[in-house]
């Protein structure tokens, strides 16, 4: 049966499975997360579905103290909201190094978490994102936030841009200090040289291998990014 009672109603009425916290420009991405969630026969609190015209503060205050699992998603532009922190530190509250599991960061974006957050694992979706597999992105969010058993059945494909063999690789901590672009056939090149144990003789790189341990090294002029490159690949 659908239910044609307001959101803020709703919101007052129902006890929920999970709170989706998200920016506001994340809310198409949160808007399939939480359709994806709702598809194992949860309910699911988002803002975009649930919050109507009722007080913001008001309304995430009710999602909250319900106790439902948080699943934030991390990006940019949650980082920098004041009520998204205040959404996933509050799912921390008596438990700041989430022993109980109750907040499930989702890092949907290249970001670095801070503070309190900074301490607190998240599941990583970039690499999905990257590789532009919606499948093993629905299977990775379903299996993150608690489902060992899911259907992904009657789940629309993720919205348009949330899929790019275009997204860059970057590392967290560094990437506001570097403009890394390209460079996909030399990042080939070494993880096939890594994979295999050892370069081919006079291709420019040199491998060192035992049983444990493969070391690869990047020949070039000073300044051509061969450190980068590295980094790159290593992350």
């Amino acid at each position: 049966m659908t239910d044609t009672s307001a959101p803020g109603q709703r919101l007052r009425q129902a006890t929920w499975d999970f709170f989706v916290s998200r920016a506001g420009a994340d809310s198409e991405i949160a808007i399939w997360i939480a359709g994806l969630i709702a598809a194992q026969g949860a309910k699911v609190l988002l803002q975009d579905n649930d919050f109507g015209h009722q007080d913001f503060m008001g309304a995430m205050h009710t999602g909250l103290q319900d106790g439902a699992p948080v699943v934030a998603l991390l990006s940019p532009a949650y980082l920098a909201s004041d009520f998204c922190i205040s959404e996933a530190t509050g799912a921390l509250t008596g438990d700041p190094l989430n022993k109980r599991q109750r907040l499930k960061p989702l890092r949907i974006d290249h970001c670095a978490p801070t503070g309190m957050l900074a301490n607190i694992a998240y599941t990583d979706l970039v690499p999905e994102r990257r590789f532009n597999d919606a499948t093993a992105l629905a299977e990775k969010i379903l299996r993150a936030v608690g489902f060992e058993t899911f259907t992904l059945e009657g789940v629309p494909p993720p919205p348009a841009g949330t899929l790019s063999t275009k997204i860059p690789i970057r590392h967290p901590d560094i990437r506001e200090n570097r403009t890394f672009t390209g460079r996909e056939e030399m990042l080939a090149r070494l993880a096939e040289r890594m994979a295999s144990g050892g370069a081919a003789r006079n291709s420019g790189t040199a491998a060192l291998t035992n049983s444990q341990l493969v070391v690869e090294g990047v020949a070039g002029m000073g300044g051509v990014g061969k450190t980068v490159l590295a980094r790159e690949y290593a992350w």
